[in-house]
This record gives C-alpha cells, sequence and structure tokens, in this order.
C-alpha cells in the first residue's frame, strides 16, 4: 500500500530544500538592495563631482582678478632715462650708453656698451638686436650676452630679429632701399646671408619685411606709385635650395591697388600675415616655399596698431562709441575673430601670452581672455609700471618700475 503523504525521510528533506530556497532568494534580495544602494551612493558622489566641478569652472570662467600681493621686491639700479623690453623670461634695459639683460630678482645678468644717438633695439623671444638709426653697426644678442657686431655697407634705418636670432636691417643706399639679412652664426665678414633690393623707380619703397624663425622665408611690402595711386606689393621669398628655381628667389607675389600695406609679419615658420586700411590678409605655405594667401578679412575703422604673438593677432582701431579709448579686435592665425575688448587711451604696452591678452597702462593694467572675457583689472597705486612679464600660472606677474622689480599676485 502505498504512503499517499510520502515518509518521514521525505518530508524532512523537502522542508530542507524549502529552506535552502528561502535562503538563497533571501541573499539574492540582500545583493540587489546591495548594489541598488551602492549605485545610489556612486551616483550620488558623481552628481556631486560634476556640479561642483561645474560651480568651480563657472566661476573660474567669471572671476575677475582686482587686487594684488607683492610676494616680493627687490631693488635695480637706475640706469637713468631708460627703455624697457621684455626679454624671455627676463628683460632689457636700456639708452644711448648701453644696454642690460636684467633678471626677475633685479640684478644685471649682462650688460653691453655702445654709444648711440637714437638706439633702435628690437627683441623676439630670446634674442636681441640693436643699432643707431643712421649707423654702421648691429649688435646681436641673446640671454648669454652679446653674440656678434655686424658691420653694414650703408647706413640702418630700421630692424628687425627673428625668434631664431635671424637679424633683418633695411638699408639707406641713396639711390635704393636695400634689406639685408644676417645670420650670426656664419663667419666673420660672411654673415650677410642674403639681400632684397628695392627702388622707387623699380619694385618700390619697402614699408615692412619679416623673415621666418631660422631666416629661410623672407617677405617684404613695397610701395609705389601707379598714375597718383599708392599700391602695394607683398612678395615672399625663399633663400634655401629649393628657392633657387625661381627669379631671384621671389616664389610669388600679391598686388594690392590703391592699398597702402605697412605690416607684414610671419607668425612661424608657415604663417604670416599683412594688414593695411582695409584688411586682415593670412598667408600660409604647405609645401615649405611657397605663402599663399589663404583668407582676407575686411576691415572698417581707422587702425592705431598692430600687435601679435605667434598665435594671435590684435588690431587696435579708434572708436567713437570708446571715451578715451580704443576698441582692440583680437584674431586668431587663421583670420577668424575670436575676441573684441577696449583699451586704455594712455596705455603703454599691448602683449599677448597664450590665450592672454595683457594691456599696460601707467599705473593700470586689464587682462583680457582671446576670447574677449575680462580677467583682471589691477589699479598699481603709486607704482609707476614700465613693463610688465605674464608668469606660466594665470595669477602671476613680473612688474618693472623705474627703481625695482616686483613679483606679484593677483587676487
Amino acid at each position: 500500500m502505498t504512503d499517499l503523504y510520502g515518509s518521514y525521510e521525505e518530508k524532512e528533506l523537502k522542508n530542507k530544500n524549502s529552506d535552502n530556497i528561502l535562503s538563497i532568494d533571501h541573499i539574492k534580495r540582500k545583493a540587489r538592495i546591495l548594489l541598488i544602494k551602492r549605485a545610489v551612493f556612486w551616483l550620488t558622489l558623481f552628481v556631486l563631482i560634476t556640479s561642483t566641478a561645474a560651480w568651480l569652472i563657472n566661476r573660474e570662467h567669471k572671476r575677475v582678478f582686482a587686487s594684488y600681493e607683492v610676494t616680493l621686491r627687490c631693488q635695480m639700479q637706475d640706469m637713468g632715462n631708460a627703455t624697457f623690453k621684455r626679454f624671455g623670461k627676463r628683460f632689457l634695459s636700456y639708452n644711448t650708453d648701453g644696454i642690460r639683460c636684467i633678471g626677475q630678482d633685479g640684478k644685471a645678468v649682462w650688460t653691453g656698451a655702445f654709444q648711440m644717438e637714437a638706439p633702435i633695439v628690437e627683441v623676439n623671444g630670446n634674442y636681441a638686436a640693436a643699432a643707431d638709426r643712421g649707423g654702421r653697426v648691429i649688435y646681436i644678442y641673446d640671454q648669454n650676452g652679446e653674440l656678434r657686431s655686424v658691420k653694414t655697407a650703408a647706413p640702418v634705418i630700421r630692424l628687425s630679429v627673428t625668434s631664431g636670432g635671424i637679424v633683418a636691417a633695411a638699408q639707406d643706399e641713396g639711390t635704393a632701399v636695400s634689406v639685408y639679412f644676417y645670420d650670426y652664426r656664419k663667419d666673420e665678414g660672411r654673415e650677410c646671408i642674403y639681400g632684397i633690393h628695392t627702388t622707387m623707380d623699380g619694385s618700390g619703397y619697402p614699408l615692412a619685411f619679416s623673415a621666418s624663425s631660422g631666416g629661410r622665408l623672407a617677405a617684404t611690402a613695397t610701395l609705389s606709385e601707379n598714375a597718383g595711386r599708392a599700391d602695394t606689393q607683398v612678395s615672399f621669398y625663399d633663400f634655401s635650395a629649393a628657392g633657387k628655381n625661381y627669379s631671384d628667389n621671389r616664389t610669388i607675389s600679391y598686388h594690392y591697388a590703391g592699398d597702402v600695406v605697412p605690416v607684414v609679419t610671419f607668425m612661424n615658420d608657415k604663417k604670416a600675415f599683412a594688414l593695411s586700411d582695409s584688411r586682415l590678409i593670412i598667408y600660409e605655405t604647405s609645401n615649405g616655399s611657397v605663402m599663399k594667401s589663404v583668407n582676407e578679412v575686411l576691415l572698417s575703422g581707422r587702425i592705431h596698431a598692430v600687435f601679435n604673438s605667434e598665435k594671435y593677432i590684435g588690431i587696435v582701431f579708434d572708436d567713437p562709441d570708446i571715451s578715451d579709448g580704443y576698441r582692440m579686435d583680437i584674431y586668431n592665425s587663421v583670420g577668424e575673430k575670436t575676441g573684441v575688448v577696449e583699451v586704455d587711451g594712455a596705455y603703454r604696452e599691448i602683449s599677448f601670452s597664450d590665450d592672454r591678452a595683457v594691456i599696460l597702462s601707467d599705473r593700470h593694467c586689464k587682462v583680457y581672455k582671446t576670447d574677449g572675457r575680462l580677467k583682471a583689472d589691477i589699479d598699481f597705486g603709486e607704482d609707476d609700471v614700465r613693463l610688465l612679464i605674464p608668469q606660466p600660472q594665470a595669477d602671476r606677474f613680473v612688474a618693472v618700475t623705474d627703481s625695482g622689480v616686483i613679483s606679484m599676485q593677483f587676487r
């Protein structure tokens, strides 16, 4: 006879199996709850971190420094009636009797003696060149002092230097003004690596000239008259072996009828720009030799000045809507306008540092992002600041006065 309810052992086994099932379900339920709690915790933490980061970024985005703290003040020997120029991380102080390179501690790193009536000093990065207007000697310097003095065949009237130390000098030859380029690395007497000859009756008078960092490429803007109209020709040259395939090493020229182009400048080894009273022209090379015109931006308004770095161009305009001041339009290296800022009418210097535009007046400065956002509006009080050197940190600057060097942190 069969037991309809099963044996006692079978019942016990069923009860044990039931308990095991309940235990497994309980464990699974607890595991799900734990996973949900962990997910909620990490999600809450993620939201908290991202919202805090967004708040900090937004605060930094809108933050404007309005005061400063002096972290170090160093005395500096007064050179007397000196002009100051930024020179890499240091600065130059010069007058008619000589030139000095001074560190951020106010101490002279090196000095150079000369006697000039009207010194021309040009700086680009870690190189500088000096000459007397109308003189026949060019002094070339780097961070360690004088590299070479070069004698010229004709009086120097203008000067420029590349970030690689190549010096260009416009020289008055009487019936012509020629631009000669010098490399201090060459043997004595062979420093002149090439020349560009211009005459008013021929190619025109050189309004501007520039060279790429290493001196391979060069550019001139020459003014000529055509039936009472002022025309400008912008020409590019390649003085490497590849340039020998072109007549006089001139790879390409652009003719701007009725336009005066007083500025042509290499921004780096591949890009250059020219500026007239009506347009900004961007040039770029893709094959290393020929500079192609890749963008023209039409301009309106009277141009007061222009400043540039390797990445940005700042054009300062008269603006009737700004009382006692100017407007500066900022463009990137492809000719796109990135920002517009106001400039004090009494500004002393404008410079770019990375993505910042620093505008210095005697006792006041403003720092803008290149997108136009104001980042600092500082009154220096009694300190008559002659030069302001940005540091890698956005809130740190070194100020040069007539009597000393001030390290400061903006607040």
